[in-house]
């Protein structure tokens, strides 16, 4: 029997990721976030400038006199504002194990799409990543958790006991991962070395550690201190306090209490709002929907939000999937009956909520990190490429191919980069919700 050539599915594979849009559509796919975005805006150099007003023009008065002095004064009686959003940068390696997938293929066809099968299963794994970059704590897509070398409560020797315990999520085994005392918004070094995942619990909530020299035996990678709280980020991915060299998260837009330090050349002290909008301390309370419904309110009532008929607008409320889940149960407490969710269009899960702004998705993405929810304006959500690409291929050796050999192996390599700069918009568009039920 004649067996598929694998220099022929190769160079099909080379072709494939030569098409832009294509590699494009593997790696957003399965990325409900990515679709609501779009595909990148066309900008080049150093930074986005990205201008918005705090609240619109607003040169009217009870005479022409005092309604020209305000629009003379700062271009118009509304403070304007530039964003000036960096390019942060992200770089993928996927491998795939050609062997049993290709060279046991009789059918040239079934070879060619079997390996392009395979790399769309690690371009799913890049789109996670650019969500976890994106919807992830302030900084990194990190976690916090506490670093221990004995056993207890149920947890084996030299793992990291995760704060919220659904952050084990974004460490898989096989990763590696660093450790520092500073969430990488301020500066702090790294401690210790870099050590490997060997295996994880994600109902529990940590994972576990070996040093690089001996990845199958637990132990301290080196220079751990027991029992101290650290975060914890996979490798490449801490900044050191400068977070600005990678992709900045909406949750440097929306921290969780109103910041009064400049963030991309925004001075946030002038308005709370321009740390997103959020609920009086004395509104907070209540199930999750009825906080959210509460800040939909707000945000028309004070914060000029309007309607999708008027502006276009829609509005997503985003979180995390066990506390969507907790939304559909308060429903179905209500309602003594199952409550149905709706699918988007782009794909997520919804249950919907009438607010003085319409109908409003509450969907479930598993990058939004536990005990808060943004209410997100997708009208605004916007993200710069000089590709005018999410993830760009990289050729080797600046040749057309895009695969290469591993030495030593039967497994093939591609790279990816995407260099994008996150836009936000008018941030006081935006809302942050504390789903920490009280």
């Amino acid at each position: 029997m004649a067996y598929a050539s694998l220099a022929r599915s190769v160079s099909f594979l080379n072709v494939s990721l030569g098409d832009d849009d294509l590699v494009d559509d593997m790696g957003t796919s399965d990325q409900p976030l990515l679709k609501i975005i779009g595909e990148p805006e066309v900008k080049g150099g150093s930074t986005v400038e990205e201008k918005f007003y705090l609240s619109g023009s607003r040169n009217s008065s009870g005479n022409l006199t005092s309604a020209l002095q305000m629009a003379e004064t700062n271009g118009g009686g509304s403070r304007t504002f530039r964003w000036q959003h960096p390019f942060g940068k992200h770089e993928g390696v996927i491998e795939v194990a050609v062997e049993d997938v290709i060279q046991s293929k009789p059918d040239q066809a079934a070879a060619d799409k079997a390996l392009e099968a395979e790399m769309k299963k690690g371009m799913d794994s890049e789109g996670q990543h650019l969500v976890d970059l994106i919807m992830g704590r302030a900084g990194l897509a990190g976690g916090i958790g506490v670093w221990t070398e004995a056993t207890s409560s149920g947890f084996p020797t030299f793992c990291i006991r995760f704060v919220d315990a659904s952050d084990a999520r974004r460490f898989m085994v096989g990763e590696q991962v660093v450790i520092a005392a500073a969430d990488g918004d301020t500066g702090g070094d790294l401690v210790g070395v870099e050590g490997f995942v060997m295996s994880r619990d994600v109902s529990l909530g940590y994972i576990r550690l070996a040093a690089l020299d001996d990845i199958d035996t637990a132990a301290n990678p080196g220079d751990w201190v027991d029992g101290t709280t650290y975060y914890v980020f996979r490798l490449g991915e801490y900044a050191d306090g400068t977070p600005e060299d990678i992709i900045t998260s909406y949750s440097r837009f929306l921290p969780d209490t109103a910041s009064s330090t400049e963030l991309h050349n925004v001075d946030r002290s002038f308005d709370s709002s321009l740390s997103g909008a959020r609920l009086p301390a004395a509104q907070s309370r209540g199930g999750i929907m009825q906080r959210a419904k509460r800040l939909m309110a707000f945000g028309h009532g004070r914060l000029g939000w309007k309607k999708g008929a008027t502006k276009n607008d829609r509005y997503i409320v985003a979180l995390h999937s066990e506390e969507w889940n907790t939304v559909g149960e308060e429903l179905e407490t209500k309602a003594k009956r199952d409550i149905e969710s709706v699918s988007t269009s782009e794909g997520y899960e919804s249950f919907q909520a009438r607010t003085p702004l319409g109908m409003v998705d509450f969907v479930a993405e598993p990058a939004k990190n536990k005990g808060s929810a943004f209410v997100l304006n997708t009208r605004l959500l916007k993200v710069y490429a000089a590709s005018g690409k999410w993830f760009q291929p990289i050729p080797v050796d600046g040749n057309s191919g895009y695969i290469r050999l591993k030495e030593g192996s039967n497994v093939y390599q591609a790279r990816t980069m995407s260099k994008i700069a996150t836009g936000f918009g008018a941030p006081y568009m935006h809302g942050f919700l504390s789903t920490a039920l009280t």
